[in-house]
């Protein structure tokens, strides 16, 4: 647990220092610049409804350097809620880096499934993730806004010689 903190604090440094070191200058885009989702966030089409869903996202990569994403989300506290019945849930996420890809269409969940752990992601990645609320009618009547997932690096192991 420990190691998996501070792996997550070593990265929040990195993007940080990057863009502090960046602002207000013109930065090629490389390996190095943090993602930029503004075309992500068109690719992934989000229709405009009244109803927010709250959506939390998080990439871990376990032991086998195998990458995951945990996605939970639920409704938000705003009055307007949905005129109709939620029956179906679609998590749709979107590669940023290494390169990004198309709109994925990750899950269709029953409408009591708010959480869904992806695992066909790439480690080191970044993805951005939005999850919709589907009426009987197959109309979309709530939504998330986007959500950033960073998938790590497999982290190094420290190898011991005994001479």
């Amino acid at each position: 647990m420990r190691r998996r903190f501070a792996a997550t604090i070593i990265l929040v440094v990195a993007v940080l220092s990057t863009l502090v070191a960046t602002a207000g200058a013109a930065v090629p885009r490389d390996a190095t610049a943090p993602p930029d989702p503004t075309a992500a966030i068109d690719a992934l089409a989000l229709p405009d409804v009244d109803t927010v869903v709250k959506l939390e996202c998080e990439g871990s990569v376990d032991d086998s350097g195998d990458g995951h994403v945990g996605c939970r989300w639920r409704l938000g506290d705003s009055l307007v809620r949905p005129q109709h019945e939620i029956v179906k849930w679609q998590l749709w996420n979107i590669q940023l880096k290494p390169t990004q890809g198309h709109r994925n269409l990750v899950a269709e969940l029953r409408p009591e499934q708010t959480a869904y752990r992806d695992h066909e992601v790439e480690a080191p990645a970044a993805y951005l993730y939005a999850v919709l609320g589907l009426d009987a009618r197959g109309e979309i009547v709530a939504r998330s806004r986007p959500d950033l997932a960073v998938v790590a690096a497999r982290p190094e192991r420290e190898v011991l010689r005994l001479a």
